[in-house]
């Protein structure tokens, strides 16, 4: 309902009897830098009141550009035990761990040069992640369910020593833990009524030496309440809705060192609150067997991570530009509301088709401030802050078309995505394409063999807030084969077949009368393979 209105939760079926099967994925691209992935997957019935599941991945190799690389692997495994006939226990736990190089940006005429090169600097990190779940459920009677969960991941992120990227060394830790309690009542047939209580702690620290001693320690407590109801009137009619309320503290203090390196002395404590909620109501209806129409009201939020409160500035002390580090304390959470109309249908046997039109208007919409690229704020520097108002419509189409041998598929959207209101009235929002279109078809040339081809288009973007530059267009051709022999399946493919050059992000800044575009180009044509076996 609200995108900023809780966790989501994933539930794992149990498996009742042994499977197992592994996987192992070979990507190579033009230049030869390649990756391999293994994945193996298994889960066992123990006894008859206790299960087990298991998933481990290792992977490895170089990126598209040279000096990207990464090395790891994540294992996450389930206990399942059966309590009784009406009550239920799941221990969960995972492990992840990385080791990554990427390299900076380049210019663009570098990257139309030859986008594989690196960047002035490049980037080390190594981060690891464990993480713990437990789940109790619980059937009161035959209609009233209780869920009770609780969580906790934590991710320790250590930029090497000695690395020549702009952030020299440094570690950053971020925790969230929490509890979730869930209860539904199945009151009629086909309805029910949920309602519960989520808690949530976001807790960061972060330690940078390469602006002299920058330290951070941040924390967001969360607390929301929520309730939905879905009710059946008839074969036809149903009506959903549902509500969320969300409290949020955040507690914040910080402190940087000395001026004579370029970095303003500081030390801050900043705490502040915030009250949202959220707002659901769906009606549907069925007018055939395989058609559906429904309209849709939601009133959502986003509330700032911690991280967005803090802000720096690149400012004049004493004739010299110096690094100043703040909080902003006038950052609001961001309220949207959506309106939504679409259907959904499969007609004559052989066409699905689902249509989407929406309205969305959101206040003090957050967004990022970046050197150089917001010249009407007159200041460089980085941080987040909220635009007046933003408004987005458009609309979503998906077809499909399924004959003897041959699927086609297409997908369209388009939406017009503009500021309104303030110093940037009627600019575009940047970095979203207005319009985004892929077709695909693939056909079964003999049994278990099928061919497929899929194309990828994106519309040109603004960069800036201030719409001063664009971001190019861009088309991409996929294509590939799978084929099933018993328990064997293989995968095989181009990527980027035309080896189009795109980029994944832009920034324009100016220095001394000097306007310099700064690119990260995405992946070029590249190659894969992979085989999977279920024993």
């Amino acid at each position: 309902m609200a995108r900023g209105g809780g966790a989501i939760n994933i539930i794992t079926k149990k498996n009742k009897t042994p499977q197992a099967s592994i996987s192992f994925k070979e990507q190579i691209f033009d230049s030869g830098n390649a990756s391999s992935h293994l994945n193996l997957n298994f889960s066992n019935q123990i006894s008859q009141n206790l299960a087990f599941s298991a998933n481990i991945s290792g992977f490895g190799g170089e990126g598209y550009r040279d000096g990207d690389k990464d090395n790891g692997f994540y294992a996450k495994t389930k206990l399942y035990v059966d309590i009784d006939d009406r009550q239920s226990l799941n221990f969960g736990f995972g492990y992840f761990k990385d080791s990554t190089k990427n390299t900076s940006a380049i210019t663009k005429a570098q990257a139309e040069d030859n986008p594989k090169q690196r960047g002035s600097t490049n980037n080390s990190y190594n981060i690891t992640r464990p993480e713990f779940n437990t789940e109790y459920k619980v059937s009161l009677s035959d209609i009233w369910d209780i869920n009770a969960q609780a969580f906790w991941q934590k991710q320790q992120v250590d930029i090497a020593e000695g690395d020549t990227g702009l952030f020299s060394s440094g570690n950053f830790e971020d925790s969230v833990q929490g509890i979730s309690l869930k209860s539904k009542i199945d009151y009629m047939q086909n309805s029910y009524f949920v309602f519960g209580y989520n808690f949530e702690r976001h807790k960061s620290v972060t330690f940078s030496n390469s602006f002299s001693n920058i330290w951070a320690d941040d924390r967001k407590d969360t607390h929301s309440i929520f309730a939905l109801d879905s009710h059946q009137f008839n074969d036809f009619f149903v009506l959903s809705g549902g509500a969320r309320y969300e409290y949020a503290k955040y507690d914040q203090s910080s402190r940087g060192a000395s001026s004579t390196t370029g970095v303003q002395t500081y030390r801050s404590v900043f705490d502040t609150n915030s009250n949202n909620f959220a707002l659901e109501l769906t009606p549907s209806f069925a007018y055939s067997d395989t058609g559906r129409f429904y309209a849709k009201y939601e009133r959502g939020y986003i509330s700032p991570t911690p991280y967005q409160f803090r802000q720096s500035r690149r400012v004049m002390v004493g004739g010299t530009a110096t690094t100043q580090y703040s909080m902003n304390d006038n950052l609001k959470s961001e309220t949207y509301d959506t309106y939504e109309l679409g259907m959904s249908d499969y007609l004559f046997g052989f066409y699905g088709l689902d249509i989407a039109l929406y309205y969305t208007q959101s206040k003090d919409e957050i967004t990022s401030r970046s050197s150089g690229s917001n010249f009407h704020l007159s200041q460089n520097g980085f941080g987040f802050y909220n635009l007046d108002k933003t408004i987005r419509y458009g609309v979503d189409i998906n077809a499909r078309q399924d004959f003897d041998g041959f699927s086609f598929y297409e997908n369209f959207s388009y939406v017009d995505a503009r500021i309104s209101g303030g110093d940037l009235d009627k600019k575009r929002i940047p970095f979203v394409s207005a319009y985004k279109v892929s077709v695909g078809a693939d056909y079964e040339i003999i049994s278990d063999l099928r061919v497929f081809a899929d194309l990828i288009y994106a519309s040109k973007a603004r960069e800036d807030q201030n719409n001063q530059y664009w971001i190019k267009e861009h088309f991409v051709t996929d294509i590939g084969a799978t084929y099933t022999y018993e328990k064997l399946s293989v995968f095989a493919g181009v990527k980027n077949l035309f080896d189009y050059k795109y980029y994944l992000s832009q920034s324009t800044s100016t220095m001394q009368g000097v306007t310099t575009t700064s690119v990260l180009p995405a992946d070029g044509r590249n190659y894969y393979v992979e085989f999977k076996y279920k024993f």
